[in-house]
């Protein structure tokens, strides 16, 4: 038997590069940590070199430590918090492996971890969806960091991974929220807790509100079953009712292929949708914009994670995005005279037993208030936002018309003029 030398000698090859490759990070590791030992505990600039040098060297995770410590001693360091996001954006935060076995048998043994750069999901969905969901969260990182600073607020980094809980079922999901986050709705397709800092849902194919074409699939299933064993009793003479069964399986095995292909994208697009929405709920309360633990009103809070929801055809997403959904919804219950008035949708919010409908309309109207505030005032929301957090208990009502103006009337049709100047929504493309 012949043995090829070439690919023998190429693999040796792979393998002392990589070695040297690791070899050579240990030793910029132990460098930085021989610099790093030697600094003052109040040395801004010896930091700030040092914090080049991993640049240099490409230790992000060490550059954006060593950033967050110059903006402890110094808050105002601009230079240092544009460091610091750039530092975030490319390091891959190290997972801890006590900490990830933890997690994985939190569960049961069908769960797996899937990781990204920040995020940590647990699911028991097949790695592909789970790598799809790390994905997006991924992208509304970097969306909300970048919106959020463009409107004149510091967001910090995390302080450490994210977890995302992702269930292939609908029951499975509602169950988890009843025994761990104390939660039980009918309308809560995803769900962020403040007080286990988790995001967690489920994928949309199994949603309930898709239940009809989940049956029509099993029906289809069921008749192509009926239709093989009536073809297989059939004798050799029959060969006219052979060709119309088969006509019949042909018709069925379309459908079934059309009806699946649907399902699979409106739930794709349904469960990325809420994936993101859930991320920016989870990225406000981790970077010091919102604090856990401190309730807000219904309308911003959700505003705000609805702002990072959607994304067009052509891959656009952000605050300045219009969310067709959210907008159909609005203007369906503006033509049926089912808005909420503004002042009462400053002040209140869905109960757990109202119905889907009521809550999606409360959601559309927070998403309209919030998108027309973000996008033509958006310093006063930046400051409506810095003043929230700079006081314990404030007055939700006057914070609000200290920052927007006393005239609700007057900000309703604002409003209202804002969302009527948006395009129609076009029909959602066929996949």
């Amino acid at each position: 038997m012949r043995f090829g030398y070439r690919p023998l000698l190429i693999g040796l090859f792979s393998l002392l590069l990589v070695a040297w490759a690791r070899g050579d990070a240990s030793e910029r590791i132990v460098d930085y940590l021989e610099k790093y030992h030697k600094l003052a505990e109040t040395d801004v600039n010896g930091r700030l070199e040092l914090a080049d040098w991993c640049k240099r060297n490409e230790l992000h995770q060490q550059r954006a430590d060593l950033l967050s410590e110059v903006l402890k001693l110094r808050p105002g360091h601009d230079a240092a918090y544009i460091e610091l996001m750039d530092a975030d954006q490319k390091r891959f935060r190290p997972v801890d492996k006590q900490w990830a076995e933890k997690l994985l048998g939190f569960l049961g043994s069908r769960f797996h971890l899937t990781h990204s750069a920040h995020f940590t999901v647990l699911s028991d969905c097949d790695e592909q969806a789970a790598k799809m969901q790390a994905e997006a969260m991924e992208d509304t990182y970097l969306l909300y960091y970048h919106n959020v600073a463009m409107i004149g607020l510091r967001p910090m980094p995390p302080a450490n991974r994210l977890v995302c809980v992702l269930f292939e079922k609908f029951d499975d999901y509602t169950d988890f929220l009843k025994q761990f986050e104390d939660v039980q709705n009918s309308w809560a397709g995803g769900f962020y807790s403040w007080r286990t800092n988790r995001t967690s849902y489920f994928q949309d194919r199994d949603n309930p509100a898709l239940q009809e074409v989940r049956d029509k699939i099993v029906e289809l299933e069921v008749s192509n079953k009926v239709l093989r064993e009536e073809m297989d009793s059939l004798s050799g003479g029959q060969t006219a009712k052979r060709l119309k069964v088969q006509d019949q399986i042909k018709h069925n095995n379309a459908m079934l292929e059309h009806i699946n292909k649907r399902l699979d994208y409106v739930g794709r697009l349904a469960t990325l949708s809420k994936t993101r929405h859930e991320a920016a709920h989870q990225l406000l309360f981790n970077s010091g914009v919102q604090k856990r633990g401190k309730g807000y009103p219904f309308w911003l809070a959700e505003g705000l994670a609805i702002m990072f929801e959607s994304v067009d055809s052509t891959g656009r997403a952000g605050p300045s995005l219009v969310n067709t959904y959210r907008l159909s919804t609005y203007r369906r219950l503006e033509r049926d005279g089912k808005l909420v008035p503004l002042a009462n949708l400053l002040r209140e919010a869905p109960r757990d037993s109202d119905p889907v409908e009521v809550v999606a309309g409360r959601y559309a109207q927070a998403w309209a208030v919030t998108h027309y505030l973000w996008n033509k005032h958006p310093r006063q929301v930046a400051v409506y936002l810095k003043n929230m957090e700079e006081k314990e208990n404030p007055d939700w009502g006057r914070l609000f018309t200290a920052c927007f103006g006393e005239d609700i009337n007057a900000l309703e049709v604002a409003v209202k003029a804002h969302i009527e100047s948006m395009p129609q929504p076009q029909p959602m493309a066929r996949p």
